[in-house]
């Protein structure tokens, strides 16, 4: 198979092929799966190396089984759900080190390979190249190509050692809670549990309607300005590792072409506001989505994020 270091999976027009690297092959069981990294390519303007993640196909066809029937039917907080279950879709970063130096970038392509339901054709090669498949039969494989310039203006004139170090990225974590508010409503508790069973508060100290000053900027289309604020505080102190943030169900309202009629909209969605200032150091804020008339209410879900407690797997390639 020929690896170059601007194509995705396979060679691009005017580039080059790259030269496989004499590595040891690295296999670790990290993160709920099995991760391998066959080979390393080293190419003119950096590196390229795959790396593959693997789970016995009974457990992600359990997913498969649970959410693919209503794919098109779930709303926000389903979809987040599906996703944080996920077993090959488990959000990772990378830390490269070339001689001693970490690489400051990378860009990565992936694909899902699972017998009768995703067999992607460019995954199913390279599987085939490297014999995992055969090796490791009744599994499910997710694909991913990683290229990442030199760290070093030019390519080393010899590589002394090389590590790759897999950690995990911040991911939803599901989260059941939800419930609405009507501006100027009187204060409220709202218990939410977190993964790890601990009992939180979230305590609605009011709901106000808002207006954006500035009307967003779009020759093409118009764009709602009208929101509501909910102001909250949180108790006990969520850990340093968990972040909350109540969320609009509903996207708001879509922009409309100029001079068309009312229900004219342009496909594309709405757009919500991001960044408010809280009152009170333990006081938090939040903003619905926009709409052009101001809400009478507005039904909010919790959406938790945090980094998985997992470690790190550390392959040493050279």
């Amino acid at each position: 198979m020929e690896i170059v270091y601007h194509g995705k999976w396979g060679k691009a027009r005017h580039d080059y092929p790259c030269a496989p690297l004499e590595i040891c092959p690295q296999q670790v069981h990290w993160y709920g799966a099995d991760w391998y990294l066959p080979a390393v390519y080293a190419c003119a303007q950096g590196m390229v190396f795959h790396l593959f993640s693997a789970v016995p196909e009974e457990e992600f066809r359990a997913f498969y089984d649970r959410w693919a029937a209503r794919a098109e039917e779930l709303d926000r907080m389903e979809a987040e759900q599906a996703e944080a279950e996920n077993p090959l879709a488990k959000p990772i970063g990378y830390t490269v080190r070339i001689n001693g130096r970490e690489a400051e970038r990378y860009s990565e392509s992936g694909a899902v390979w699972v017998p009768g339901l995703s067999e992607n054709e460019k995954a199913a090669a390279l599987l085939a190249h490297y014999g995992l498949v055969q090796a490791h039969p009744g599994r499910a494989w997710r694909c991913m190509r990683v290229q990442l310039p030199w760290a070093t203006k030019r390519r080393p004139e010899r590589l002394r050692s090389l590590s790759v170090t897999l950690k995990p990225d911040p991911v939803t974590l599901p989260c059941p809670a939800s419930f609405e508010t009507a501006p100027d409503c009187a204060p409220f508790d709202v218990n939410f549990l977190l993964p790890s069973c601990a009992d939180h508060t979230l305590r609605v100290l009011g709901c106000a309607p808002d207006r954006l000053a500035e009307p967003i900027r779009d020759e093409a289309s118009l764009w709602p300005r009208e929101f509501c604020v909910l102001r909250y505080t949180v108790t006990p102190a969520l850990p340093g590792e968990i972040q909350l943030q109540p969320a609009d169900r509903s996207q708001g309202d879509p922009p409309r072409r100029p001079g068309k009629a009312k229900g004219s909209v342009v496909i594309g969605g709405a757009a919500a506001v991001c960044l408010l200032q809280p009152k009170e150091e333990a006081e938090r804020a939040a903003a619905s989505a926009l709409y052009f008339e101001p809400p009478q209410s507005v039904a909010w879900r919790l959406r938790l994020s945090g980094t998985p407690d997992v470690g790190q797997a550390d392959l040493c390639l050279l």
